[in-house]
């Protein structure tokens, strides 16, 4: 005897097919034939992997990837890969992932999802490195996103000499509910080092921050340049309610070297590793035993006092 209710969704025509009903996110593989150097393409121009897919789109690593010197002759108008409308995620499956002088308009070198609350995550790579995007220091550094965005589990994160004239010189994450948060978890190794931004965030710029360290972490002479007030000489959170959290849990976390420049009627150079934004707070400060978080320069909220809490 069959269910009513099962009798009353065939007769009534609302069984459809599992292909219809559910729609599909977009799964691509990257190989080694993904790889491009500019400096030895000829006249082959670099095209960007742009997705439209509401439902998300998923790259999984094969193999071994470089994009290298693209844009180089004529600068790229998108990321080397960029998401208008869903989610988007690399799976790494122990390749390497590199993005390395990357010139591009208007846009982040290597990574852009522009749509507000979608999310970037980015797991599992033996090597996830960008550097120098762009090569100079006229662009919209390496990766942006409007939405919670991690990268976990990967045993080296390198992110190297990437620049941008907006904030965030290697990172932006945030959102229009000031709601992004950014995550790395679990990383072997997790290194900013000299990145820059002629606004705020030398390395990061951030809504929300959560680091829980897989292994040494380290944030090292990243700089901010700007006519007054500059902020954030490593990190940077948005102004209004920012929160950050750090744990060292397998590994220490440390700020060396990091500045924030003045270059207006009054310059000025001052070490700085974390600031605040308006009402900003740790949320957590935590080390396990045997490791340890290092503030060799200064944190700061907007009025340059260092938090109480």
């Amino acid at each position: 005897m069959k269910h009513p209710v099962y009798w009353f969704l065939i007769s009534s025509g609302l069984i459809t097919s599992t292909t219809l009903s559910f729609a599909q996110a977009e799964n691509q593989t990257l190989s080694p034939s993904d790889s491009y150097d500019g400096n030895a393409a000829g006249n082959t121009a670099f095209k960007p992997k742009t997705s439209s897919n509401a439902n998300g789109t998923t790259y999984t690593c094969i193999g071994d990837v470089c994009i290298a010197y693209a844009g180089a002759s004529q600068a790229l108008t998108e990321s080397c890969f960029s998401q208008t409308a869903g989610n988007l995620s690399f799976i790494g499956n122990k390749c390497s992932l590199c993005f390395e002088n990357i010139t591009s308009t208007n846009k982040p070198g290597a990574i852009d999802v522009n749509v507000n609350d979608k999310t970037l995550s980015v797991n599992d790579f033996s090597l996830f490195s960008c550097s120098f995007c762009p090569p100079g220091s006229s662009q919209k550094g390496a990766i942006k996103t409007q939405g919670n965005s991690t990268f976990s589990n990967n045993i080296k994160l390198i992110f190297l000499k990437n620049s941008s004239t907006d904030s965030g010189g290697a990172i932006s994450c945030t959102n229009t509910g000031n709601s992004a948060e950014l995550k790395f978890e679990g990383n072997s190794q997790l290194i900013f080092s000299e990145n820059s931004s002629s606004a705020s965030g030398g390395a990061i710029y951030t809504n929300k921050l959560t680091i829980n360290s897989g292994g040494t972490t380290v944030f090292s002479n990243n700089t901010v340049s700007k006519d007054n007030s500059p902020k954030g000489g490593a990190i940077c959170l948005q102004d209004t309610g920012g929160e950050c959290s750090l744990t060292a849990n397998l590994g220490n976390i440390i700020f060396e070297g990091n500045k924030i420049i003045t270059t207006g009627n009054s310059p000025s150079t001052k070490r700085n590793a974390i600031d605040l934004g308006t009402n900003g707070k740790f949320m957590k400060l935590n080390a396990k035993e045997g490791f340890g978080i290092y503030f060799y320069d200064p944190i700061a909220n907007k009025m340059g006092i260092p938090p109480q809490n």
